[in-house]
């Protein structure tokens, strides 16, 4: 077995990251066992569970799945419950962060995590995080379509609404993505008008993967081991582990094994944003 502790032993600024992670996620749990809300994780989150019984030790977010008939719920209601350390963080609760409204991010209220595309202009929460999908759900469509439309709709929303370089390549996207972003959103809702609804996955802002995943493969959701608590997960976790990184037990080189902060503090008292 590879000696991992040289990415996040005890007592490194990653392993730090990840214990308050950790909490945070008991927290989420607490509140989503006690009002019956669905949740389950998943991407980087599932693989560590699978593969490590914990955080891939490289890692720096957690990835957690909400189901779409709780979502509203939860950030209506429930979410009030958690404590007051931790932010959740909506378009609405902090507008400079531009998220959009089938995403929520729980953050650190302690802590400052800094990654490549943060912007200091603008003064939104840049807490330890926590992503939170919600399970919009998608027809028994050809795979390619929807992936393609998903993708499409994230690299646009994902160019307007983060800072970009004057330049003319850009000018011309400007007035390029917004096109490309509602034509693309359109007709992904057309699609989802018909059909049965068999599958999930995030809302196409939010789709980095731009995969759809089989409910059957997932419900009833499972209990499985991360960092020596039990959190949900999905029924069949190797069908979605493979659809997103195919042979998930190989290990990606060293040259890949990267979180993706650049700068995290623990305590963020003295620091002025």
């Amino acid at each position: 077995m590879e000696d991992f502790s040289q990415y996040n032993g005890t007592g490194t600024v990653l392993r730090s990251v990840q214990l308050r992670m950790l909490d945070m996620l008991r927290e989420l749990d607490k509140v989503c066992r006690e009002n019956g809300i669905r949740y389950w994780i998943a991407y980087g989150t599932l693989l560590g569970a699978v593969r490590h019984k914990g955080f891939v030790p490289w890692d720096d977010d957690l990835d957690v799945f909400i189901h779409e008939d709780d979502f509203e719920k939860f950030r209506l209601s429930c979410a009030k419950l958690l404590p007051d350390w931790i932010f959740v963080q909506t378009g609405e609760t902090d507008p400079d962060s531009m998220l959009c409204r089938d995403f929520i991010r729980l953050r650190d209220n302690q802590s400052l995590v800094i990654q490549e595309h943060d912007s200091f202009k603008l003064k939104y929460n840049k807490g330890v995080f926590v992503d939170l999908f919600k399970a919009q759900s998608f027809p028994n469509a050809p795979k390619g379509v929807l992936k393609y439309l998903l993708r499409r709709i994230y690299f646009a929303y994902g160019f307007l609404h983060n800072p970009r370089q004057v330049n003319m390549k850009n000018i011309v996207c400007y007035f390029l993505y917004p096109l490309s972003y509602y034509f693309h959103k359109s007709l992904l809702s057309l699609i989802c008008a018909f059909g049965d609804k068999s599958y999930y996955g995030a809302s196409g802002e939010v789709s980095v993967y731009g995969g759809v995943y089989p409910k059957d493969e997932t419900f009833p959701l499972k209990e499985l081991e991360f960092e020596n608590c039990k959190f949900f997960a999905p029924s069949d976790p190797d069908s979605f582990l493979k659809r997103v990184y195919g042979n998930y037990w190989e290990l990606p080189s060293t040259e890949r094994r990267k979180p993706s902060a650049i700068y995290a503090l623990l305590n963020k008292k003295d620091v002025q944003l």
